[in-house]
């Protein structure tokens, strides 16, 4: 695996805004801008989140015995975070600032570290969880799957017991099958399929560990060390 090549990198979106109010009003200007900056070194991917706000009011009433100008700035550091693969573990390896994301517990912010799989280092037809599909060919045959009419895969298959799984993950509902025989002689069937969050492919395993505690806004942290093992995905 490449690890490309070591750099430094600046990401920002930048907003401005004018208002002014007619009859006396009040004249303002806004900037508002987020961004992330970081440095790319060898495997290791360091980076550091921003905000910043600037916020200018002049009142124009000759009357507002507050009037005058007001100036607000505000700038930043929002998160302090990094990350590696692991590409033998098909996983990541994050540390820092991060968010606990799971779907069967509330997630939560967190200081720590944590290893979780990476669906983005497997193939596209081995993301996600799609039906494994099973059968036996008494000759070389010819295999399709087919949805609503429509052919969604193909292949060919040697004489005895196969086993497709490599579907694609937007794979669901009643699936037919076709078996073609070379000797003329055609199998034909149905499955029904389901995708739900904690499901994966046979033979894979998806997991997150962390190991930190729980942050609030503004980088301090509260409760005691924590060692969440999410449940790992299966059929």
């Amino acid at each position: 695996m490449d690890d490309g090549i070591s750099g430094i990198i600046a990401d920002y979106s930048i907003t401005a805004q004018t208002r002014h109010e007619e009859n006396g009003g009040d004249d303002s200007n806004e900037i508002s801008g987020n961004g992330t900056v970081g440095v790319n070194l060898g495997p290791w991917r360091m980076r550091a989140d921003w905000q910043t706000n600037y916020q200018h009011t002049r009142s124009n009433d000759d009357d507002d015995e507050f009037g005058g100008d007001d100036t607000q700035k505000k700038w930043e550091w929002s998160r302090y975070y990094a990350w590696r693969a692991l590409p033998s573990l098909k996983a990541k390896l994050a540390l820092g600032e991060d968010y606990l994301n799971s779907d069967i517990f509330d997630g939560f912010n967190y200081v720590g570290g944590s290893v979780s799989t990476d669906d983005q280092m497997l193939p596209p037809n081995l993301r996600g969880y799609a039906p494994d599909i099973s059968g036996v060919a008494h000759t070389t045959a010819k295999v399709t799957v087919s949805q609503m009419g429509r052919v969604i895969y193909e292949t060919q298959v040697p004489a005895g017991p196969f086993r497709i799984q490599d579907l694609g993950d937007s794979v669901s509902g009643t699936l037919h099958i076709r078996i073609e025989e070379q000797n003329g002689q055609v199998q034909e069937y149905d499955i029904s399929t389901a995708s739900m969050p904690y499901l994966t492919r046979p033979g894979q395993v998806r997991y997150k560990i962390m190991m930190g505690r729980p942050q609030e806004w503004g980088h301090h942290v509260e409760g005691d060390f924590s060692l969440v093992l999410k449940p790992p995905g299966h059929r």
